[in-house]
């Protein structure tokens, strides 16, 4: 490093106006070319004898640009001196130095987004975020754990730490919609991020929404529709990432030779291509055809995917783009299982008589109007929606008499109304209903939604094309209603009873006491749920015992109906459709559910178990199913019921979690109205065992082993692993205390003020303009408000008790965060470079010592959007410089425990920068040569073997890959060559083929190089970009009493390490296992290993009468960030060196000023309070 000087050059001096090529020489260091910051200039091309191409290097890496004699004016060659002259205002260092470890607070904080957010995370999330996914540049990524462990969490914990870390700010997750909500709501409410949701509305009436960047919640199907052409408008913007939920459904299908498309899959390949990295999220990424899993994975790297599998079912290898675990693989940090074991029963009921006729009636009505719709051959659509209105009135039928009366009802009023329409215009007119081909389409309907289709098609959809056959169905429903009258008026019918009789004899049903346990009832029907409703009411004579969830439902009284149903002991029963099967979670207070309707979709059977078979359930999870005997519907779920328990026998609860994949799309749906289609006929049974038999026996344990797709279960040595990390990070946590104390001294420097309007919560009346200018020329997605209501730095104080105010969670990666440190970084940039002179008031040693911080960056060969190399990995470390040369790498940043001097003892410690191994001018490079042999080195190293494994496997796949498909259509152009050689007429010309075969060839090339880039790493040599002269408190003392101060420091060295050992045999004697930390580590003096968890223990020791102790900043936060693990153990240290050993847990509970670097507390009652520890 060097100072820089205004004052006139060598030239001017000589009164001679400089030449471009007299300022500008290799060699030289000069500011101007880029900015104020010194740049050495490596390389010089004269252009012209005005003009120069100069190639240059500065803290942000090697750059060049063409210089023209009329710059010489404003470029200063930068006089040779000293590194650091430590003449800086020293707030304003402290100021600078803080922001900058603000700016890199993910790598001081490894865990960063854990201490912003509301979780409480497990072992298997933090290694997907923290071991795999933030290594992955670019991340391509599939996270296929079990249902339930939490992949929302880990979505959410990513996009955390990439905002954090600046790498990221356009961010979108695609879902189906009905799960669109519970995104916006666990985003907002456990990691304070505000995610825009893409409504209609922004659609039509903003041109292109995505624009302005940001955090967006999209649609699946919205987006794969391209609605009002949303998807090409997303693809305008550079996205940082993308996460698609539930990502099985956007698939692709083999026929022959050629691949088939779904819309989702084409929307998601499209979006791919515009997104630096990309997430999928997925329960089930195997349907058991390796073609389909094959074609989804290319969705993540084309190349190594691309076309059919040629080689028959061949695996491929993907463990190093996917992680799946199933539940039974998952643990708590303590090792204990996190799902408890599940059951599930059928319980069957016989049809009365009236019930067997009316369901025998409506079943052949709707037999005979499919038949009668399947020969409408000319009109596919009012085919498609005549077949789902029957096959919505046969579920309902199977629901109860009250929805299918209701229906009959609806359905018999419409097409009334139809008739005396078609008599008016000799043909019957209608309102078409809009039913998706694809009937899976369905499944991404709202639950709502899906009411309003399912109600208009039963009203609307008619095969009948003339008044005639109008009039004849009508008749028909009349017949119909008068049984279905019958029924629904009796008071009581089979499903009923048999539901009753579960609730009211089952032993599950009630808890030690005899008193009622809590049960989820799953309907698929509206009316069939308000039946449920007046029964169940009816039947325990009170209204308070029975809650709801429906499709109608909306969204905040559906939070009071769970809170009710969760905390309400005399509420017993929830009753519900699919609407609380899709999000709402429910295992706190309940474990048995019952499905009243079975559906046809048997994915819907897997959320429903999903809703309280969790992570969090203490209890075993039961579910009943009722199942009518001797009916076509009843039929084939009572033997697929049947074939599951026995598959669950073998091998456990996982088989509910493979039913989807199983019957995978229509599969289930299709099986069920074949059943109903083949009536009565004998070989209606094939249906069962030629199907449903194979499926369940054959398909379930081969779909278990495909689901084993790469090896990711966490022993219990990695827990334990895992666990440590987590506990080192928590103590080292920069949120909330360090960001509070830098947010409010930044905040006034720029201008800005924090009035305290609650414990921990703060108003922000005005932002200052030169803040909110930062962030409109820099910022990037969010933008900084005039004003915010509450602020908070702490997640746990966002809401508050009897406060409808939600506070914004203030933290390095928020908008006005960012903007802040910029400016104060802008403001001070000057102060860190010349670097300042601070006291450490709680050494008391006499020695002074420079404290620096070293920026390290591994690139590649690829090019950041900034036209800069690719950095691929950044490390930051703060070293210390002793006056004998030794360097010593520091744990975290001391700067929070130093101080400010006084005008006195600046000019006292003055006397320094005149001593020789202050003035040293080699005082950076000494520094910069040691970090580039060891801290450096070491993050080289492991870099390049990270990525060298990665790309070597990534480029033998591709190759293998492409080359077998430019050999197949080589092959295939050779054969249509010699039949049209031969005069054959070929359906495609073989030039076509040799085209394809081509372009394999020029992809195949294009994708090496671009993975030789990623090859290509290189080392950045470490920059200084910070460092301060560190006086002692005890140097201070020895200028007026050398001898003293000189004992002193021996003196409080000599109890330090009495004291340190004394607790060292205390923790030894505990059966713990203490280990050391080394005497600059910044928090505590000794980590212990309880076996259980670590203690982080600070160490005070004091000569018996001693009367105070001091804690630093990082000591206090240390303490209040560790809460119930952080001990103070206090020593007292006899005049015979004899030692007795206290300690006290949880020593600090209220936070120290923001603006203290230190504080001391009276040693006796704390003392007093302690626990005397045995050393033996």
């Amino acid at each position: 490093m060097t100072d820089s000087s205004n004052d006139p050059s060598e030239f001017e001096t000589r009164g001679a106006e400089p030449s471009l090529f007299d300022v500008v020489q290799v060699g030289a260091t000069v500011t101007g070319l880029a900015g104020p910051e010194p740049v050495k200039i490596f390389a010089v091309e004269r252009l012209t004898d005005d003009s120069a191409s100069v190639m240059y290097r500065g803290d942000s890496g090697p750059a060049e640009r063409i210089v023209y004699a009329n710059a010489v004016q404003h470029i200063r060659a930068v006089k040779p001196g000293l590194p650091f002259s430590f003449e800086a205002d020293s707030n304003s260092f402290m100021l600078a130095a803080e922001a900058r470890r603000m700016r890199l607070a993910y790598l001081f904080d490894p865990q960063a987004a854990l201490g912003t957010s509301e979780i409480q995370p497990l072992p298997h999330q933090l290694r997907a975020v923290y071991e795999t996914m933030l290594h992955k540049q670019p991340l391509r990524y599939v996270l296929a754990d079990d249902p339930g462990a939490g992949k929302t969490v880990m979505a959410g914990l990513l996009v955390k730490e990439l905002l954090l870390r600046g790498d990221a700010a356009n961010v979108m997750v695609v879902a189906p919609g009905v799960l669109v909500d519970q995104w916006d709501e666990e985003m907002r409410e456990k990691f304070g991020l505000e995610f825009e949701v893409l409504t209609r509305d922004k659609i039509l009436n903003e041109g292109n929404p995505f624009a302005r960047g940001g955090l967006w919640l999209a649609r699946l199907d919205v987006l794969a529709r391209n609605s009002e052409g949303i998807r090409d408008k997303a693809c305008d913007v550079d996205w940082d990432l993308i996460i698609f939920d539930e990502a099985h459904k956007m698939s692709a299908t083999v026929w022959g030779s050629e691949v088939k498309k779904t819309k989702r899959y084409q929307m998601a390949e499209e979006l791919g291509t515009h997104t630096r990295n990309l997430l999928m999220m997925t329960a089930t990424p195997h349907s058991g055809k390796e073609e389909q899993f094959q074609l989804f994975m290319a969705l993540l790297d084309s190349d190594r995917f691309e076309g059919v599998a040629r080689e028959g079912s061949r695996k491929v290898d993907v463990d190093d783009l996917m992680r799946r675990l199933v539940k039974e693989e998952l643990r708590t940090f303590e090792g204990t299982r996190l799902f408890p074991e599940r059951f599930a029963f059928s319980v069957k009921y016989e049809l009365s008589q009236p019930e067997k006729e009316l369901y025998v009636a409506v079943t052949d009505y709707v037999r005979e109007e499919m038949n009668r719709a399947d020969q409408n051959e000319g009109d596919k659509r009012r085919r498609t929606a005549v077949g789902f209105a029957l096959t919505t009135l046969q579920r309902r039928l199977a629901s109860s008499p009250a929805a299918i009366h209701r229906s009959l009802e609806r359905r018999k009023a419409r097409l009334e109304s139809e008739l005396r329409e078609s008599r008016m215009y000799a043909a019957v007119k209608r309102d078409e209903v809009d039913v998706p081909d694809d009937w899976e389409d369905l499944d991404d309907l709202t639950d709502e939604e899906r009411e309003e289709l399912e109600e208009k098609a039963i009203a609307g959809a008619t095969s009948a094309r003339t008044p005639e056959e109008l009039e004849t169905e009508i008749a028909v429903l009349d017949r119909l209603l008068i049984k279905s009258s019958a029924v629904k008026s009796s008071p009581t019918y089979a499903k009923w009873d048999a539901l009753r009789d579960t609730l009211d004899d089952n032993d599950e049903m009630r808890d030690d006491t005899g008193a009622r346990r809590k049960v989820i009832i799953f309907t698929e029907h509206r009316d069939t749920l308000d039946d449920l409703v007046m029964r169940l009411t009816q039947h325990l004579g009170r209204d308070d015992a029975v809650i709801t969830i429906h499709g109608g439902t909306k969204r905040e009284d559906r939070k009071k109906a769970k809170e009710t149903f969760e905390q309400n002991e005399r509420c017993v029963f929830l009753i519900a459709t699919d609407a609380a099967g899709e999000g709402v979670n429910l295992h706190k207070n309940a474990h048995l559910l019952i499905n009243y309707d079975l559906p046809w979709n048997p994915n819907r059977i897997e959320q429903r178990f999903g809703r309280v078979h969790r992570i969090g359930q203490p209890n075993t999870c039961f579910m009943w199913s009722l199942v009518a005997e001797d009916t076509r519907e009843g039929d084939v779920y009572t033997r697929l019921l049947e074939k599951l328990e026995e598959q669950r026998a073998t091998l456990g609860g996982r088989v509910y979690d493979v039913l989807g994949q199983l019957f995978q799309g229509n599969a289930l749906r299709d099986l069920m109205i074949a059943a109903i289609r083949e009536a009565n006929k004998p070989e209606r049974q094939r249906y069962l065992t030629e199907v449903v038999d194979p499926k369940i026996a054959d398909g379930i344990p081969e779909l278990l082993r495909a689901n084993q797709l790469v090896p990711s279960a966490m022993d219990d040595a990695e827990i334990d692993a895992m666990r440590r990390e987590m506990e080192r990070a928590e103590a080292a946590r920069l949120q909330p205390h360090h960001v509070e104390a830098f947010f409010h001294r930044a905040f006034a420097d720029v201008g800005g003020s924090l009035r305290m309007r609650e414990s921990h919560r703060f108003e922000i009346k005005r932002v200052p303009s030169e803040v909110k200018e930062r962030d409109r020329i820099t910022g990037y997605g969010q933008p900084v408000v005039d004003s915010y209501h509450r602020v908070t730095f702490d997640p746990k104080y966002v809401r508050v008790d009897g406060n409808n105010h939600l506070a914004t969670l203030l933290h390095p990666g928020h908008p006005l965060m960012a903007a802040t440190m910029g400016v104060v970084s802008d403001r001070h940039h000057d102060a860190l470079r010349r670097g300042a002179i601070l006291v450490d008031r709680s050494d008391l040693s006499t020695k002074p010592y420079v404290v620096s911080l070293l920026e390290h960056d591994v690139t590649d060969g690829r090019t950041a959007r900034d036209g800069q190399p690719w950095v691929v990995s950044r490390r930051a470390q703060y070293v210390r410089i002793d006056i004998d040369g030794t360097i010593t790498a520091l744990t975290g940043s001391p700067i929070p425990n130093f101080e400010v001097p006084t005008d006195e003892e600046h000019t006292i410690a003055g006397k320094i920068l005149t001593e020789p191994w202050a003035q040293a001018s080699d005082l950076d490079q000494r520094v910069i040569r040691e970090a580039s042999v060891t801290i450096a080195r070491t993050h080289a190293d492991e870099v390049t073997k990270r990525t060298i494994e990665r790309v070597d496997k990534t480029e033998r796949l591709v190759r293998e890959r492409l080359t077998r498909e430019i050999n197949y259509w080589d092959q295939r152009a050779f054969e249509l060559g010699e039949q049209e050689r031969a005069g054959k007429k070929t359906r495609l010309p073989a030039s076509q083929m040799r085209e394809r075969a081509e372009a394999l060839v020029r992809r195949l090339d294009r994708r090496i190089k671009d993975l030789e880039l990623e090859r290509d790493i290189s080392v950045r040599p470490p920059r200084v970009t910070g460092a301060c002269l560190v006086v002692p408190v005890g140097w201070l003392d020895a200028q007026d009493d050398p001898e003293g101060a000189a004992a002193r420091a021996r003196e409080t060295t000599r109890v330090e390490r009495l004291a340190v050992d004394a607790v060292l045999r205390a923790e030894r004697a505990l059966g713990h296992r203490p280990t050391e930390m080394h005497h600059n580590n910044p928090g505590y003096d000794i980590e212990s290993d309880t076996g259980k968890h670590i203690d982080f223990i600070e160490v005070k020791g004091r000569v018996l009468g001693g009367k105070t102790f001091v804690l630093t900043r990082q000591e206090a936060v240390t303490a209040l960030n560790k809460g119930d693990h952080s001990v103070l153990a206090l020593v007292q240290v006899a005049e015979d060196d004899s030692t007795t050993v206290r300690y006290l847990r949880h020593p600090i509970t209220q936070p120290i000023d923001p603006r203290a670097a230190r504080v001391e507390y009276d040693w006796e009652p704390f003392w007093n309070d302690a626990t005397e520890m045995s050393q033996e």
